[in-house]
């Protein structure tokens, strides 16, 4: 029930569930996400269809290499980017 009209999740590599599609009027919600996220937030939009009805996305190219999956790995804990 928000009035938000974009939500960009770049920055949240770890980000796993999200319901924030159910907005009020019936107001697109537009999700911006990195383009190896798309996949899995294809899956968990389609999970929660009744909640996410109103989201379309929003693809940007990944600035870390196409292989990874949003973090960059130093070899020990993931590094945010």
């Amino acid at each position: 029930g928000n009035k938000m009209t974009a939500l960009d999740i770049t920055n949240n590599a770890y980000l796993g569930d999200l319901k924030c599609g159910n907005q009020q009027d019936n107001q697109q919600l537009t999700l911006t996400l990195w383009d190896t996220k798309k996949e899995f937030w294809d899956r968990m939009l389609n999970m929660y269809s009744d909640e996410n009805s109103n989201v379309t996305t929003i693809v940007k190219p990944s600035p870390v290499e196409a292989g990874h999956n949003g973090y960059e790995d130093d070899g020990g804990e993931p590094v945010l980017q």
